[in-house]
């Protein structure tokens, strides 16, 4: 088998699974691309498919619901997508600063005059162990960014600070919204207070 056959069958695996069933279904311009680059890949044209697979991934992109991935307690601010120290606890003393890290995928994407534009708000409350919220602040962060690229890979970083909080277990509710679309997403975190 050659070589080229062997890309196009793994590169038509992670099509498949990659990208969501519903928008393989039908004539969906993901799906178009996605067969467009495995025929590239034939014929040992990398660069071409990798662009095809980049129109399917923004296709794909578009039409899912927000979620929020990898999210993460961190021991100092990260350095960029990806680059972050996981922490290894969830417990506090309630003086310590709360660093959360996590990678919002979905968000609405408008084309512009040649720009790429996306928005998120962030909500949160603080929950005590029975689910009452203790607290919370609307849209206490706020991310626009305008860019040349279709960028996926975009991270959050948030710092809570609680100090007093009574010693016991909590959830963190962190609610992101997407400015320019219909989309929003909860993330609950558990927290120990010692």
């Amino acid at each position: 088998m050659r070589i080229a056959s062997i890309f196009t069958v793994l590169f038509l695996t992670i099509c498949l699974t990659a990208i969501p069933v519903f928008v393989l279904a039908g004539e969906n311009p993901a799906a178009e691309a996605c067969r467009k680059a495995a025929a590239n890949l034939e014929q040992e044209k990398g660069a071409e498919a990798i662009d095809l697979i980049r129109t399917a991934l923004q296709e794909a992109w578009q039409q899912s619901p927000l979620s929020l991935r990898n999210p993460t307690l961190i021991t100092e601010p990260p350095q960029g997508y990806g680059l972050f120290s996981p922490r290894e606890s969830n417990r506090y003393s309630s003086a310590e600063t709360i660093q959360l890290y996590l990678e919002p995928v979905g968000y609405t994407v408008k084309a512009e005059e040649g720009l790429y534009t996306f928005g998120m708000t962030s909500d949160f409350n603080l929950l005590d162990e029975k689910g009452a919220a203790l607290g919370g602040q609307r849209e206490f962060g706020k991310w626009v960014c305008a860019s040349h690229r279709f960028n996926t890979e975009f991270m959050l970083h948030f710092n809570f600070n609680f100090p007093g909080l009574p010693a016991g277990k909590y959830t963190l509710e962190l609610i992101i919204n997407d400015m320019f679309g219909k989309k929003s997403a909860t993330l609950k975190q558990a927290l120990v207070i010692e």
